[in-house]
């Protein structure tokens, strides 16, 4: 059981590790432009996945890597504004060959 506990520790810091390795690959321009995607879709749905943050970015901001979307949603939950759910639907994007997406509730309050 000690070991199990070990290596779960182990596996968090290596994809901690990863998710920073893919953000310093995205450029600040587009990281901003990400993060405020996930802004906008989550005060305007309770409910969401990185499909509706998609199709919200600038198209001026170019990712040379698409992965970097995990730091931006680990960004938007440290600030507050999102939490993962235990829900999970299927990608619409044909880039992401209809892998499941975890879908993320919004904590912004709606005035």
């Amino acid at each position: 059981m000690q070991q199990q506990l070990w290596d779960a520790h182990r596996a968090d810091e290596a994809k901690a590790r990863a998710i920073d390795r893919v953000e310093a690959g995205a450029s600040q321009q587009w990281r901003d432009a990400a993060l405020s995607a996930v802004w906008n879709v989550a005060a305007t749905r309770q409910t969401f996945t990185t499909d509706d943050v998609w199709v919200r970015i600038d198209d001026s901001a170019v990712v040379a890597e698409p992965r970097a979307m995990g730091a931006v949603m680990r960004k938007a939950r440290a600030e507050g504004y999102i939490q993962p759910t235990d829900e999970f639907r299927l990608s619409q994007r044909v880039a992401s060959h209809r892998r499941p997406l975890r879908v993320w509730e919004s904590k912004v309050i709606w005035i």
